[in-house]
């Protein structure tokens, strides 16, 4: 079972049944400006949050679990948008470093 599987859904219902409501209105300010980046951002900043309990993760279904409670906690919304847009300036300055090569 791959990462993929567990990511699909959470990026085609827009986060709207995993994270708290003035969280996720925030999200959606990020993807009217950026579009679809910012929900690849808004995974990655999920799975930046939340490092530390990923890594100690052993089995696919654990992670399965760690992701989702994840989304459940109760994040600071200005500080999880800073994750998001941290996320898509490094996407951002890595394309231009491929650009320029």
């Amino acid at each position: 079972m791959t990462v993929d599987f567990f990511a699909t859904k959470p990026l085609m219902s827009a986060f709207v049944d995993l994270l708290p409501t003035d969280t996720l209105l925030r999200v959606f300010d990020v993807v009217f400006v950026v579009r679809s980046q910012g929900l690849l951002a808004c995974m990655l900043a999920i799975l930046k949050v939340g490092h530390t309990d990923f890594l100690s993760t052993t089995s696919a279904m654990e992670f399965s679990d760690v992701f989702f409670k994840t989304c459940k906690q109760q994040f600071d919304a200005d500080f999880f948008v800073l994750k998001v847009v941290e996320m898509l300036n490094q996407s951002y300055d890595l394309v231009r470093k491929w650009r320029a090569v």
